[in-house]
């Protein structure tokens, strides 16, 4: 409306018109996989639709036999609903002992994994240690060779003074 009235000066900016549906070109022919696995596909749906009527069957018998069984199809089904909540229930005491189990293995792992992180700590402590200590010794070695070399200039330049006078008396 507004456009009526005043020209529009961007018109590269409107929208197309969407596309209808309707508009869309018809396949002449079906996909040829598709026309190939039609008898594949027949059998899966089959089997599918067999199976939900089969488990359908299933339910709708076992209501039956609860709401208007006899004594003895109550008797098998409570027989069998006592057998279910047994194995569910050892079925829960096997799944704990496993976790525990588990949790023991995760512990232990993280046990040994912590004696040997404090080993090697100790180990590269030890390593330290002998290395400043053998810098310690090899500083001190040094540092009495430098006192040695010291005394023999010192015993040195008073040998020199005895023997000589002065140093430009000798020149």
């Amino acid at each position: 409306i507004f456009f009526r009235f005043f020209p529009n000066p961007y018109p590269e900016m409107i929208a197309a018109p969407r596309q209808s549906i309707l508009s869309r070109p018809i396949r002449k022919n079906a996909p040829l996989r598709n026309t190939e696995n039609i008898d594949v596909e027949y059998e899966h749906s089959q089997a599918r639709l067999h199976a939900k009527q089969q488990r359908y069957q299933e339910q709708e018998d076992y209501r039956r036999r609860c709401l208007e069984g006899t004594r003895e199809e109550k008797v098998h089904l409570q027989e069998e609903r006592r057998q279910e909540m047994q194995e569910a229930v050892t079925w829960k005491s096997s799944r704990k002992l496993q976790e525990k189990a588990h949790d023991k293995t995760v512990v232990d792992r993280s046990m040994q994994r912590q004696e040997y992180c404090q080993d090697a700590e100790k180990s590269a402590e030890a390593q330290k240690r002998e290395y400043l200590k053998s810098v310690m010794e090899e500083n001190k070695r040094l540092a009495e060779e430098r006192r040695r070399e010291a005394d023999r200039r010192k015993v040195a330049d008073q040998e020199r003074e005895r023997q000589g006078g002065s140093f430009l008396d000798r020149t």
